[in-house]
């Protein structure tokens, strides 16, 4: 006999096999391919992710990179992240 799944269960199972694809609307696409080129993406992102920013392909990215991307586009990140930031001192 095996155990009755709850509904929590099955719903955590239903989301664990959904094919879960994230692309940039067009309109931000566009905002983006205005304001940088594909060297300056490079400079931040490498080269990976950058071409899939520039190109608008599926996107599979750390929240680091999120929030490099919003950095950069000027937008908000949400607030139910803590972000502690250090930068390098070059003498």
């Amino acid at each position: 006999m095996g155990r009755r799944k709850n509904f929590f269960t099955e719903k955590l199972e239903e989301i664990k096999k959904q094919k879960i694809s994230i692309k940039l609307s067009p309109d931000v696409l566009s905002e983006i391919n205005e304001r940088y080129t594909l060297y300056q993406l490079e400079k931040v992102f490498g080269k990976k992710i950058a071409a899939q920013l520039k190109k608008g392909d599926d996107l599979n990215i750390t929240l680091k990179t999120m929030y490099k991307l919003c950095r950069i586009m000027n937008w908000p990140f949400p607030s139910w992240f803590i972000v502690n930031v250090e930068t390098e001192n070059k003498d």
